[in-house]
């Protein structure tokens, strides 16, 4: 039995199969670009993990995963490439930093009217206003501690007898600090602080708290750690001098090579 076509019929036909080549031939390169293959890149300078919010919006529709001091990316070759020179300028040795830490003094400013219309910083008193100043790394926590010593006084025993007791003292180092980590960005930095403080109580045993703060600003410049709003946040120590003047805790950060 033969099947005999219309030109009609057999004018459909070729459109229809014109169109399904074109489509492939559409297709194929698309299907190429995304042919997607796992590398494994080294990282030696800092944890591998800091990188990943930095390099993942390179990645695409990819996967960035960090493992020990390895990256893997999971991507197209030109997502791979791309994730791999930059991640060349940065994995660089972190650059040295000095972490300064001072109380300055302000004094309240107030208008005709009784309203408080500034702040105005003095600067600090005395030498010994500043602190402490820490050698770190960038992106590296330096530890920043303040503190005092204080008497404790421990009932060591009592005697019924002889109607005595006997009392046994020793010092107790009650310190009040923070962990600081910077990372500098250009001429301006970034400042994480932990806050770590211990509170005595009148039992002689200490109470820990902690807060968090992030500070930015310029390189060279003092931050205040203690303004305003960031008083207001649980840990964070507020120093007055008992008139209009109040003293902030302070802190800055400079390069050293």
């Amino acid at each position: 039995m033969m099947l005999t076509h219309s030109p009609q019929t057999t004018a459909a036909w070729r459109h229809a199969l014109f169109t399904l080549l074109i489509g492939l031939a559409i297709a194929q390169p698309i299907l190429a670009d995304e042919a997607r293959e796992v590398a494994y890149l080294q990282v030696s300078s800092q944890p591998a993990e800091e990188l990943l919010k930095v390099l993942r919006p390179l990645v695409g529709g990819g996967t960035l995963m960090a493992h020990g001091d390895q990256l893997i990316v999971q991507g197209t070759p030109s997502e791979i490439a791309t994730v791999s020179e930059a991640l060349e300028r940065l994995d660089r040795a972190p650059r040295r930093l000095m972490i300064e830490v001072r109380l300055a003094e302000q004094s309240a400013e107030y208008d005709g009217s009784g309203r408080r219309s500034g702040v105005r910083v003095t600067g600090t008193r005395r030498q010994e206003d500043l602190l402490q100043r820490v050698q770190t790394l960038d992106g590296r926590p330096a530890l920043i501690q303040t503190g005092e010593w204080r008497p404790v006084t421990t009932l060591a025993g009592v005697w019924a007898r002889q109607g005595g007791a006997v009392f046994h003292h020793q010092g107790q180092s009650i310190n009040t600090g923070f962990y600081a980590v910077a990372r500098t960005h250009g001429n301006d930095v970034t400042v994480e602080l932990y806050q770590q403080h211990e509170q005595a109580q009148p039992n002689g045993r200490l109470r820990g708290s902690s807060a968090q703060t992030t500070l930015s600003g310029p390189l060279d410049a003092w931050l205040e750690v203690g303004g305003e709003q960031r008083l207001r946040e649980p840990g964070v120590r507020r120093w007055s001098t008992g008139d209009a003047a109040e003293r902030r805790l302070q802190l800055r950060v400079r390069w050293l090579d």
